[in-house]
């Protein structure tokens, strides 16, 4: 009997090995479905499918939340939105353990706190990106700057008016309570290490201490994610596009990004400078031993 038992359990072994790729097909036959449901813009919720394809709003986490029925898959299409409710919204999507589909733009809130929910279920569908631009300021530095540049005002400005100084000081106790830890305890919730969100900020301090990488990357910045990111944070991102031409794929991105420096993800730090093309570090040092301003690398 004893024989027999391991006869079956061997063979039950190999049956599951053998189909392993069946359950990877299974896996993601749901994807093509789940986007043809979501054509068209807007929110809403089709079965157990939700489509988010616009600007994130306390409405759309406040229908999700009332949702009876579990959640097997979202579809983002989305520049972001509203903080707080993309933190309602991920938590209901980690909870029902929903499949992740970026399906077009993912930018600010929803590559902060959405694109990482993707347990081992992330999927970026061709041409479609995820784009991080920072998360809120931390520190009461960042917070006083933030601030600063909110209000349109110079360096100098702000100095010089002592009083708006020590108001935007006194605000940043309330800030830290409402926005810092509330995001903390979000990352800790979902089971997601929330230096992913402040990958940002690393990136643009790194590349600002190289002393190999003098193109200045002035104006506002995107990082775009691809799976090398994902993969520090156990997130397994099926990304059709980063496995092809990624010039090209930059080249098809919207308008409304291209005044963005846009710094691809990866050891390098490659990145596209309006008005110049995609340089890497080895292009803006070689423009200062010659003298030339490079173009796109052939």
């Amino acid at each position: 009997m004893i024989r027999v038992a391991k006869l079956f359990s061997i063979a039950g072994l190999i049956a599951c090995l053998l189909a392993s790729p069946t359950v990877a097909q299974e896996a993601a036959a749901p994807v093509p479905d789940a986007v043809r449901r979501c054509a068209g813009e807007g929110f809403r919720i089709d079965g157990e499918v939700v489509c988010l394809r616009a600007t994130i709003t306390p409405a759309m986490a406040d229908e999700l939340e009332a949702h009876q029925g579990a959640v097997s898959a979202i579809v983002l299409d989305t520049p972001g939105g509203d903080m707080a409710s993309s933190l309602r919204i991920g938590r209901r999507l980690f909870s029902d353990k929903a499949l992740i589909i970026v399906d077009g733009e993912c930018s600010s809130s929803c590559a902060n706190y959405l694109a990482p929910l993707g347990h081992r279920k992330l999927h970026v569908t061709e041409g479609s990106f995820i784009a991080m631009h920072g998360v809120p300021p931390r520190d009461l530095f960042g917070f006083i700057d933030a601030r600063r540049r909110a209000s349109g005002k110079s360096v100098e400005e702000a100095v010089a008016d002592p009083t708006l100084f020590y108001s935007w000081q006194a605000e940043y106790p309330a800030h830290v309570q409402t926005v810092v830890i509330t995001e903390v305890q979000y990352f800790a919730d979902v089971q997601k290490n929330e230096a992913y969100a402040t990958r940002f900020q690393e990136v643009m301090r790194t590349i600002s201490m190289r002393p190999d990488y003098s193109c200045a990357l002035t104006g506002p910045a995107l990082l775009i994610i691809g799976p090398q990111l994902m993969q520090q944070f156990r997130v397994n991102s099926q990304n059709v596009w980063w496995e092809a031409d990624r010039r090209a794929f930059i080249e098809r991105l919207p308008a409304s990004v291209r005044d963005y420096v846009l710094i691809i993800d990866s050891d390098e730090h490659p990145s596209w400078i309006p008005g110049r093309g995609f340089l890497r570090p080895a292009d803006c040092t070689a423009q200062v031993a010659s003298g030339e301003t490079p173009g796109s690398p052939g």
